[in-house]
């Protein structure tokens, strides 16, 4: 298969609208106890993060009649969320692998490979997490049940978005070029921030820089497949 910007374009577009899809039913998903602003906006966010008991319950209980009861209406939606990730998951890999090879091609092959490597593991890492997550959802009013799922989620979860920003930096040099372009430079410098932003998250474990970094990820794919056009139509009107 001839992987180009313009097939990374396509697969890109495809990414974008599962991804659309998934932000818009998340306006529809509020949980009610979660007092960090960040959190409350980004609920799935906060579920991939959850590292205590207490974090679960934040999430997925509610206040009715002075006491706590499980958010069923919550959960289901966050539970249907959670299988199309598996969609996005197949999709978002391949549109970073096919970016890395196509990005690669300028200069430094067999960092595109790398990369396309790295994106293969984070999907991999995901799909870990996802398995986490639902099974969370199913045992939620069974705290030492659903504990080892917890703790593997937490793991998984820091090993996807940390490879996440590792991708970054291994593309930096396809990038940062002595025949650079406008468009080389400013993904490369949002790379750089996301790669920072990670490396805050991860020391700091703030909820807050958290939301940053993972936004920051959010908001590049589309600026990826900007580029991706950007380069795909300099290609073609050199020829």
């Amino acid at each position: 298969m001839n992987i180009t910007f313009k097939t990374t374009f396509f697969v890109g577009l495809f990414t974008l609208l599962i991804a659309g899809f998934m932000m818009f039913y998340k306006t529809e998903i509020k949980p009610q106890n979660v007092s960090n602003k960040a959190y409350q906006k980004a609920p799935m966010i906060a579920f991939e993060f959850a590292e205590t008991a207490d974090d679960i319950n934040k999430l997925f209980y509610i206040n009715k009649e002075n006491e706590k009861i499980p958010n069923q209406e919550f959960m289901d939606k966050m539970d249907f969320l959670n299988k199309i990730d598996f969609l996005f998951i197949i999709s978002y890999v391949i549109f970073l692998a096919f970016f890395s090879i196509s990005l690669s091609k300028q200069n430094i092959v067999w960092l595109g490979y790398l990369g396309a490597f790295v994106s293969v593991v984070i999907g991999l890492a995901d799909v870990i997490e996802n398995v986490q997550l639902l099974a969370i959802l199913k045992k939620v009013n069974l705290v030492a049940t659903y504990q080892p799922a917890l703790t593997l989620l937490n793991i998984w979860t820091w090993i996807k978005w940390g490879l996440l920003g590792l991708l970054m930096v291994i593309l930096l040099p396809c990038l940062f070029r002595k025949d650079s372009n406008i468009y080389d430079l400013m993904v490369g410098t949002l790379m750089v921030m996301v790669a920072i932003l990670g490396l805050v998250a991860f020391v700091s474990k703030c909820p807050n820089w958290i939301a940053h970094y993972t936004q920051f990820i959010f908001l590049l794919f589309p600026i990826i497949i900007l580029y991706s056009l950007a380069m795909w139509r300099e290609w073609i009107g050199k020829r």
